[in-house]
């Protein structure tokens, strides 16, 4: 997802931050912790809404399910690791390469598992408003393979990584882990009408892809306008930040936008 050069033996050119204690890279912790703590939590609370909740347990809520576990698997998982990287520093990881490379693709493979998801949530809504053969395309069974097909995809897309045509290692720009690069038809009337419900719902969808969106963007103009490393590593290291918030804000949408997610929420605490 960025591009990277070779590191000299003694460094690498503009490092600015190469010692835990210094004070941004505390700052660099503090915000990495946040979101790994408070992330991780929103997602398991989504997890358990959805098992817990019979109303949220629909078909189309299967994928937003998925997309819970990919957000899960980047602040449970992977910003875990970057918080240990941070503070044993790069030798760490450049002795534990193995680790590396599962903790690169388990990224890879989810933040690519994210977008899909958020696309296939956004079909299923489209077909569901416009399309009058909604119940055939998304059966239960149909889905599950949907989103099965999905995570496989986006394994399928790392794979190159592990054939020679890229590779993964520890980044010294992010102090992180990355790869080297290789009409509307309505039902029953002209035009469908929408539910509170349902223009709730397209709200969620449109929050979700809208903050993905932006967390992603300043990344992707990184990666495409440093292709040299012209750029300080506080420019890096920002904009990797930012774009693996979205794995943390997603359960805050939900709270917000969701009245079910929230009943169910209320009724959990209650039992607990």
């Amino acid at each position: 997802m960025l591009n990277v050069t070779h590191i000299p033996a003694d460094g690498v050119i503009g490092l600015q931050y190469d010692e835990p204690g210094h004070p941004f890279m505390v700052f660099y912790i503090i915000i990495q912790s946040t979101f790994f703590i408070g992330g991780t939590v929103g997602n398991i609370l989504v997890l358990a809404a959805f098992s817990l909740h019979s109303k949220l347990r629909t078909v189309s809520n299967i994928f937003i399910i998925s997309l819970a576990i990919s957000d899960l698997a980047v602040t449970g998982f992977v910003l875990p690791f970057n918080v240990v990287g941070i503070l044993k520093t790069h030798h760490f990881f450049r002795l534990n390469s193995d680790l590396c490379e599962v903790i690169s693709f388990v990224c890879v493979t989810s933040c690519i598992a994210s977008l899909w998801n958020i696309m296939a949530i956004s079909v299923n809504r489209y077909i569901h408003i416009c399309k009058s053969k909604y119940k055939q395309i998304f059966s239960f069974r149909n889905t599950i393979l949907m989103c099965i097909l999905i995570w496989i995809i986006s394994a399928l897309v790392d794979l190159p990584n592990f054939m020679n045509w890229g590779g993964h290692r520890y980044d010294m720009k992010t102090l992180n882990h990355r790869e080297q690069e290789p009409g509307c038809h309505t039902r029953n009337t002209r035009h469908a009408k929408l539910s509170k419900q349902q223009k709730r719902l397209l709200k969620m969808i449109f929050a979700i892809f809208a903050v993905f969106i932006l967390c992603w963007v300043p990344y992707g103009i990184v990666v495409l306008i440093d292709f040299q490393d012209r750029l300080s590593q506080t420019v890096h290291i920002i904009v990797w930040v930012i774009a693996h918030a979205s794995a943390a804000l997603d359960p805050v949408i939900y709270a917000v936008t969701n009245k079910r997610f929230q009943q169910s929420m209320r009724s959990y605490t209650a039992v607990r």
